[in-house]
């Protein structure tokens, strides 16, 4: 979707507001202070059943503006380490019951 195309502006309110009401931005509220400073970004998994699932995520960090290349894949990368190979990953446990996340190889 590009800028400026029928629906951008409406589905990124609706991802932030979406953001909002879930418990990861209540913890980063509390880590933060009170402050949302730091970098957010909502993964998308698609299993190999070709079903979807998302999940926001949050990188507190003192880096202003936009994000490192280098340390956004890594964030990526982390997050997808969390949600595929812990024990107490919900995300993974949903993403197991549907036979597993299709990932692009440059990101394991």
């Amino acid at each position: 979707m590009k800028p400026g195309a029928d629906g951008y502006e409406t589905a990124m309110l609706m991802a932030v507001l979406g953001i909002t009401k879930t418990r990861t931005f209540e913890l980063g509220l509390q880590q933060g202070g009170g402050s949302m400073a730091g970098h957010w970004i909502y993964v998308v998994y698609r299993s190999r059943s070709g079903e979807f699932i998302g999940r926001p995520a949050m990188m507190q960090t003192v880096d202003a503006g936009l994000l490192n290349p280098a340390k956004l894949m890594g964030f990526v990368r982390q997050i997808i380490r969390t949600d595929t190979s812990s024990p107490e990953s919900s995300v993974g446990k949903m993403l197991a019951g549907m036979g597993g996340p299709v990932v692009w190889s440059g990101l394991k």
